[in-house]
């Protein structure tokens, strides 16, 4: 542990949104402040590119994200569009290139 921990790390943030969640499930907006909560989780993933992508080769990421989705299928259409549009911007300005993308669901 004497390295300091690596920019990209999501834990501490994912813990502490935990705590906020559990606290206030019922009221539960998906939202950290103003902002949605899985358009954090995308912004993260392009720091993770903008960050390696002239320092390694081969870059892997495993993401898993199922809040809006998990126990409530209803709410899925809260991220579709993000999601869309991060594709396709990532897809457009070539940020993709030699990728596979794998994308699932419950």
């Amino acid at each position: 542990f004497s390295n300091k921990t690596p920019h990209h790390y999501i834990r501490t943030f994912q813990y502490n949104l935990l705590k906020k969640v559990l606290k206030n499930f019922m009221d539960d907006d998906l939202c950290y402040g103003e902002i949605k909560r899985h358009t954090l989780i995308l912004d993260q993933i392009n720091e993770f590119i903008d960050i390696y992508k002239n320092r390694a080769k081969n870059l892997f990421s495993v993401l898993h994200y199922s809040e809006n989705s998990h126990d409530f299928g209803s709410r899925v259409h809260l991220s579709e569009e993000n999601i869309i549009d991060f594709l396709l911007k990532n897809l457009k300005n070539g940020r993709f290139q030699n990728t596979a993308i794998f994308l699932s669901s419950d």
